[in-house]
């Protein structure tokens, strides 16, 4: 269930204007789920991320991550923390869904 806690104002030890955004598609294959990695750089907004996503998922599960810092090289594996922010992983035992939506208005 969800809480909402009153808090004084935040002074966090540092911000990414700009972080790097880390996309995971997923389909069922022949011995379980396969999964595409991509991250993306140059993003504007969560908004644009989120298009980017729809616009590649072709049919696929997904899920959208931002990273938590950006201290990842552009080669090698990607070690920076994630946090969800859309989607889920199926090879979790309980889904758990991240909370973007878009809403679009008529």
């Amino acid at each position: 269930m969800l809480e909402a806690h009153w808090t004084p104002r935040a002074e966090p030890a540092y911000q990414l204007a700009y972080p790097r955004y880390r996309v995971e598609f997923w389909r069922m294959g022949e011995d379980g789920w396969d999964q595409e990695a991509w991250y993306l750089t140059g993003v504007d907004s969560v908004l644009e991320a989120l298009a980017w996503v729809h616009a590649h998922a072709h049919g696929r599960r997904f899920e959208l991550f931002v990273e938590a810092d950006d201290h990842s090289g552009e080669a090698g594996p990607r070690t920076a923390p994630l946090v969800r922010l859309a989607g889920s992983d199926p090879n979790e035992p309980t889904a758990v869904t991240g909370a973007l939506r878009v809403v679009r208005r008529r």
